[in-house]
């Protein structure tokens, strides 16, 4: 039987359900718009509110 599957990012795709299972399995395909649009939002805000990496300053010694 056919069934859709829903990718954050991509369009959807219609599969097998054994396929279906398999890519629902891999953590970035959804079994309904909504849980991939809120993955989306999710992984966006984790972004945005990621900290800024610090650099440190390294001294060489000998140097001021």
């Amino acid at each position: 039987m056919l069934t859709c599957v829903y990718h954050p990012i991509d369009t959807y795709q219609v599969v097998e359900e054994e396929e279906a299972a398999r890519m629902l399995a891999s953590g970035v395909w959804f079994d309904s718009p909504k849980k991939a649009s809120d993955y989306r939002l999710k992984v966006e805000d984790d972004i945005k509110n990621e900290p800024e990496e610090v650099t440190p300053k390294v001294k060489l010694k000998g140097r001021r």
